[in-house]
């Protein structure tokens, strides 16, 4: 009977094996063909070596590495460099925190760049979970990695459109600003003083009526400017200003521009050198570079002291000239310099004789610039001048030539 029931025991326990080995065996293959067909990459890292130990099929769309070349690679083969830096480093705090008893270190996902066969980068979102041995430690990671290149450039494009907003959102505050503050400043003086003339021209003397008068005209001039000035910058915003590109003798231009401003100049004794050559020839739009040449020349005029010296250079360099308009001027502010072409901050000031500007010229000068391919900047010392200095397509030509 013992004999009996120990054989029957026996058999139980062979039966139990078996049923056990098949689940095991069942269960194996479930998760081998979850493994092999899904479309994220499945693997496991001895934690020791660094090195991959399994790798589902699915890498080859991800990397098109094979399952068997990953098995071959160390993780500077498909991390760049920064990547790399950043994982080990996240690693290493994750395990001592780990082995702390912070047990939330256990699970972590991370973006990195990954490095494809064929030299491609592409971003990869990777979820890890750290596997411990019979001792509680760390002996393996398991991962999966998922391709996420159409989500992050998908976030960068929403990234550029909310700075793109932000800037429109900039540029109307700007707009309202001008119209509510800078436009409505020189239209009360019109007013007052008008008013001022209407009701009491019999008792006025001449030069009272005079200098009404002259205040009305300067206010509106500068009336005028701003307007000239917000109708410009407004085409530019919508797309309305398209260049002519054409050679146009480039010292004609600036001459032409200078000639408009030498009673500024005269008022100020100001001396204007111009040191380009007679056969340069810019390829460009000329009214817009007369715009140009007209906005820095007069912003150099306004903050030049009496007895200043303004001078207008040109520097050759292969199919760019670089031209400098330099001035003995009170200079600009180091933390006022970033500023000069946004939108973003209001930083105009009145000139050396109270001028007032814009707050617009050399943003439209910016705008202008690049739109015939050029670029701006600027070098400045408090107290000893200002250089501004753009660059412009140019030949120079022997014969005459418009």
């Amino acid at each position: 009977i013992e004999l009996d029931l120990t054989n029957k025991e026996l058999q139980a326990e062979i039966n139990y094996r078996r049923t056990t080995e098949e689940i095991l065996k069942q269960s194996e293959e479930k998760y081998r063909l979850i493994a092999e067909n899904t479309s994220d990459v499945i693997w496991v890292l001895d934690f020791n070596l660094l090195k991959f130990t399994y790798v589902s099929p699915s890498v080859i769309n991800l990397l098109n590495y094979s399952a068997a070349e990953i098995l071959d690679k160390n993780l500077d083969d498909l991390l760049v460099p920064q990547s790399l830096i950043d994982v080990m480093s996240k690693l290493e705090k994750r395990i001592e925190g780990f082995y702390a008893g912070d047990k939330s270190e256990m699970v972590s996902i991370d973006e990195v760049k990954q490095i494809c066969k064929d030299g491609r980068i592409i971003w990869v979102e990777v979820a890890t979970t750290l596997i411990t041995d019979s001792n509680g430690r760390v002996e393996s990671i398991i991962g999966v990695s998922r391709n996420i290149e159409q989500r992050k450039k998908a976030e960068l494009l929403i990234s550029q459109k909310n700075d793109k907003l932000e800037e429109l959102n900039a540029t109307k505050d700007k707009f309202f600003s001008i119209i509510a503050h800078d436009l409505k400043s020189p239209f009360c003086s019109i007013v007052n003083f008008s008013d001022i003339l209407s009701s009491n021209i019999d008792e006025l003397s001449k030069d009272k009526i005079r200098s009404f008068a002259g205040a009305i005209n300067n206010s509106a001039k500068l009336t005028f400017k701003l307007l000239e000035n917000l109708l410009e910058w407004s085409q530019l915003q919508r797309g309305k200003i398209e260049p002519n590109l054409k050679y146009y003798n480039l010292k004609s231009i600036v001459d032409e521009v200078v000639q408009l401003n030498n009673e500024s100049a005269a008022s100020k004794q100001i001396a204007i050198q111009v040191n380009i050559a007679p056969n340069i020839f810019a390829f460009c739009d000329i009214e817009i570079t007369k715009t140009i040449f007209r906005n820095l020349i007069s912003n150099s005029l306004k903050f030049t002291k009496n007895n200043g010296f303004v001078a207008i250079d040109l520097v050759k360099n292969d199919s760019l000239a670089e031209i400098q308009i330099l001035d003995t001027g009170v200079g600009i502010q180091p933390e006022k310099i970033p500023f000069l072409f946004s939108i973003e901050q209001d930083i105009s000031t009145t000139g050396t004789a109270n001028e007032k500007g814009t707050g617009l010229g050399l943003l439209i000068c910016k705008e202008l610039i690049e739109k015939q391919g050029g670029e701006i900047w600027v070098d400045s010392e408090v107290g000893k001048g200002t250089t501004f200095y753009f660059t412009i397509r140019y030949k120079e030509i022997t014969s005459p030539e418009t």
